[in-house]
């Protein structure tokens, strides 16, 4: 049994132990939490556990065997650099998160997202080397699909639903049972399409090849989810 207070507190109210939701950052669960949370404060039983961004898969089948996760994706590339640019801001304007001391010493090496970018793209040992360290570093970075999502052969024992941005109102009365109104709780000041509206095609295959692990788990999970 999971001893997260948050988990305690929502199985206290009577929400779904047979369905998970795995709010993996910066793929609308800001959204979807506040959404759910409105529907738990009248029907319970309609909302799953929902697990924030420090708990993965295999921790949360391990607290409660049998249970279907749901989750959100984004294109691994947009996730990337919306969470890098959402840690820069320390979570502002929503939340007030301070930086933890690595991601400091990241941010002062590259002072927005395009600098993180065009050093992946330079190749050079040193630049490589900071990148390698900020990767680690940044929450939302190294918190990203491969964290959450360590082994994707096992998918077909524990996947309930999988959403997309695009997606995210039907995948939220899919697992809400039922109409529920979304807002924008949570949005990016700068969208992270304007950042990588600055690249070329080449460049951005590039970067995509920078990140194909993380792309692997995507594309992977998605055509799990394919009926």
């Amino acid at each position: 049994m999971a001893d997260d207070p948050l988990i305690l507190r929502q199985i206290s109210e009577g929400r779904d132990r047979t369905r998970a939701y795995l709010h993996i950052g910066k793929t609308g669960g800001t959204t979807f939490r506040t959404a759910a949370e409105r529907v738990a404060a009248a029907e319970p039983f309609r909302v799953p556990l929902i697990f924030h961004h420090d708990w993965t898969v295999p921790r949360i089948r391990a607290a409660f065997p049998g249970i279907r996760i749901s989750f959100v994706l984004r294109d691994p590339l947009e996730r990337i650099v919306s969470g890098f640019m959402s840690r820069l801001r320390q979570g502002r304007p929503t939340y007030q998160s301070p930086w933890t001391v690595e991601e400091a010493t990241a941010f002062l090496h590259f002072r927005d997202a395009r600098a993180y970018l065009d050093a992946i793209l330079s190749g050079g040992e040193y630049e490589m080397s900071a990148v390698d360290f900020a990767t680690r570093s940044i929450a939302h970075i190294r918190r990203g699909y491969r964290f959450h999502i360590p082994n994707t052969a096992t998918a077909s024992k524990w996947l309930g639903s999988v959403g997309t941005l695009a997606s995210l109102e039907g995948f939220a009365q899919k697992l809400l049972g039922g109409p529920v109104e979304l807002g924008h709780a949570h949005v990016n000041p700068v969208p992270a399409r304007d950042i990588l509206k600055h690249y070329g095609a080449d460049e951005l295959d590039r970067l995509r090849r920078h990140f194909a692990d993380e792309y692997q788990v995507f594309n992977e999970m998605i055509q799990a989810a394919e009926p």
